[in-house]
C-alpha cells in the first residue's frame, strides 16, 4: 500500500511537470523496492525527459527484465 501511494505521488509530480521532483520520488521507490518494474520504467521516462537517454535506457532494461521474470 505504501508503494502505491508513493508511486501516485511521484505520477502526480510528472504530470504537473515537475519531472525532477518525480524523479526523485521513483527514485525513492525503487530504493525501497527494487524490483518495481513500474517505478523503474517511469524512472527511465522521468530521465529521458530530463535529458540523460544513458539513464533512461538503463532503468528501461530493468523494467523489461523484471516484467520479464514476472511473467515466468
Amino acid at each position: 500500500m505504501a508503494h502505491r501511494a508513493a508511486f501516485d505521488t511521484a505520477y502526480a509530480c510528472s504530470q504537473a511537470g515537475l519531472t525532477e521532483l518525480a524523479a526523485l520520488h521513483y527514485e525513492k521507490l525503487v530504493e525501497m523496492d527494487g524490483k518495481y518494474a513500474y517505478a523503474q520504467n517511469n524512472l527511465g521516462v522521468a530521465f529521458g525527459v530530463l535529458g540523460a537517454p544513458t539513464l533512461a535506457v538503463n532503468y528501461y532494461k530493468k523494467a523489461i527484465a523484471l516484467a520479464w521474470v514476472a511473467r515466468c
